[in-house]
Order: structure tokens, then sequence, then C-alpha cells
């Protein structure tokens, strides 16, 4: 979105932790210093506990840590607009402290669902959101810190998206990737036979250990009829003695898609739209948090079929990639689903572009809501 704000003339400054800042090229960065040390979330923890934790552990932690850094580019920097990751909560209530209009930028869909089905939950993020705002000093915080009142930026599809609430103004802009595609990637030749990804994240490492474990002996059953690319971070199965497996912990995946066939995955929003981008079909084994839903989206969708990340075996597996691999209309409807995906980058210029024409009203309504005219707060 900065690549894209840049090269129609606007200036960008960023604040930035220390671990993407050499993404940044020789963008203005305010640094932020290190992240937040992830907390170890095994997988049996999920629903209200892991959101405890990724509050208690990460966000908030996140939001103190980032302040100096904020407080400064703002003094400094003197922004007309911000752009705010969703999570980074202290960023949002500085914006509004300074009346600053700022946009939302919110990498998946899953507040939508919260918003939508867990109206408690919701109270109780608001509630971690105040805790904050005391922490930071400050007095007047906006009505939604999560959803800025501007509007919200989502890098998504109404197919995974789902409804939204009629008093959040969300904007669906499609998969953002053009950037981080590799000028210089090669197409390697392509063996016989259907190309898998597996990428299982890194959020709990003894049960993706298990996991990939059983995806390496699903592999080795199904033979060579079938290659995988495992991305493997912790380097738990070691080196691959299987010819149609290769085993790696990290990889462009942005440049592998087009050239695979099926993606097994825990559910993550970027690399379920960047496989829907690519219309390919993807088998899910979700964890928690927004995975669940996501995975859902996809299956209700017709675009992959979901599996139990904590019982999965070879043969669920195995039966799982067969059928992804081999019915067609799995990929049909992932195509049908990268057609909404399309064009992210024109999509986003477009909107930005003509809300930076007046950033003193909020962002264009999409079309499905465009005849409401209820206050968006």
């Amino acid at each position: 979105m900065a690549t894209v704000l840049e090269s129609n003339g606007h200036e960008v400054a960023w604040v930035a932790h220390d671990a993407v800042r050499h993404l940044l090229g020789k963008q203005q960065v305010f640094p932020a210093g290190a992240m937040p040390a992830l907390p170890a979330r095994e997988a049996d923890v999920r629903g209200i506990a892991a959101l405890r934790q990724l509050w208690s552990e990460c966000l908030a932690p996140l939001a103190l840590g980032m302040d100096d850094s904020t407080r400064e580019a703002i003094a400094r920097f003197s922004p007309d607009v911000m752009l705010i990751d969703q999570q980074a909560v202290g960023a949002a209530l500085r914006a509004h402290e300074a009346r600053i209009p700022w946009v939302t930028l919110a990498s998946s869909p899953g507040e939508l669902a919260t918003r939508r089905d867990h109206p408690s939950i919701q109270q109780w993020t608001q509630d971690c959101v105040a805790d904050v705002a005391r922490r930071l000093d400050i007095l007047s915080t906006p009505q939604d810190a999560l959803f800025s009142r501007f509007g919200c930026v989502m890098p998504s599809c109404p197919a995974l998206m789902g409804p939204v609430p009629q008093n959040l103004l969300v904007r669906d802009v499609g998969c953002l990737v053009r950037h981080r595609r590799s000028s210089t990637a090669s197409i390697a030749p392509r063996p016989q036979g259907a190309h898998v990804l597996v990428t299982l994240g890194t959020v709990s490492h003894h049960a993706t250990a298990k996991v990939l474990q059983a995806v390496l002996l699903a592999a080795r059953g199904m033979g060579s009829r079938l290659h995988w690319t495992i991305i493997d971070p912790d380097g738990s199965l070691g080196e691959s003695h299987l010819d149609q497996v290769r085993i790696t912990k990290r990889v462009r995946q942005i440049d592998l898609l087009p050239g695979v066939d099926a993606v097994m995955c825990h559910g993550g929003h970027n690399t379920i739209a960047e496989a829907m981008l690519f219309g390919v079909p993807v088998v899910v084994a979700p964890i928690r948090d927004d995975q669940p839903y996501i995975a859902q989206r996809v299956v209700d969708a017709g675009a992959g079929l979901r599996i139990r990340f904590a019982h999965a075996t070879a043969a669920h597996i195995a039966d799982a990639v067969e059928r992804i691999t081999g019915e067609s209309h799995f990929r049909q409807a992932a195509q049908v689903m990268g057609t909404e995906l399309a064009d992210g980058e024109a999509r986003v210029w477009a909107l930005l572009q003509a809300w930076l024409e007046n950033p003193q009203r909020p962002l264009e309504r999409p079309p499905s809501q465009a005849s409401q005219t209820a206050l968006v707060s």
C-alpha cells in the first residue's frame, strides 16, 4: 500500500519494528525497536484463553512499546493521514488524540466475525483497549479503536469476509501481492504430477511438528505422482530422503503459488487469499483465532476441505489431498474467488485516492452499502 502511495507522489513514513525495516528500503522509518516476544502458544489454547494470551502477551506490550516512536512520528513527520494496522491499537489511540484522520488496515476478517457473532467478546476487547489507553495516559478515545470511523481497508474478498455489520465501513480491495513478487523468479521445469505446498505457520511448534510428520507419511504413501514442498521452519523433519519431497525452512510463497496444484495450511488469511488469487484449492487444518472461521468460509465457497488439526493423521491428509487435486470443482471454485481478489493494487489506489482528496470524510462506501446514510462511528 505504501508502494502504491509513493508511486503516485505521496510522501510516506513508517513506524516499524527492527524485524521488518529491511523490507522498507530507503523509506523514512521511525524505528520501534524489537518486536515483543510472541508467546509460546500450544494448540490446545483456544477461544477466549487464546484471546486473553494474545492481548496480555502481545497486543498490549506492542502498543506500549511502539508509543514513543508513534508520538515522535506524529510530532516530526506531521502526517496528514495515518494508515494503521488493526493490531497497532496504541497508534490508533494516538491518531484519535491528535485528531489525525486514520484508516484501519485489517489483514484478516476475524474481527468482523467477532463483531457479528460474539458481542460479549467485543465488549471484552473494548475493555482491553480502554486499559491500554489508561496505561498510555490517553483520555480521549475513539468509539472503536479496531475499526476507524473513517473506514477499514481489508485485502480480502466478500467470500472470505462474510457479512459486514452495517455499523462498520469496511472495504475489501483484493489481494495486494505485486510488490512482493520477485522480478527475478525463475520458473523451474514442472515435474509430472500434482505439486502440493504445505505451510502450517510457526505458532504451535510441538503440534505443528506432529502434523508435519503426518504429512511426510502421507507423501511417502502417495508415491511419486505427487510432489511436495514442505515448509519446516524449525527443522523438525530433518532432511528429506524422498525424491518427491522438498523440505525447506522458508520459501517465497508468492513466487511458488503459480505452479502449485494444492496448498495445505492452517488457515491464515494471507496464505488463503494468495492461494485463491492463483486459483489454488486448499486443505485447511485450523488451530485457533480467526483460522476456523476462514477455513469454514473456504469450505462454504467450495474451494477447499477442512481437517482437524489436532487429530490429522497421514490417512486424513492423503484423502483430503487426493480429493483436492483430483476433483476439478475445487479448483474451479478457487478460480472464482481469485477473480474477486484480483487487481488489488489498482483497487486500493482508487479507494485511497478518493479519500485523500478530502480525508476529513470517510472512505467511499461499497456499492452494497452506498444507499445507507447513517454515520459510521
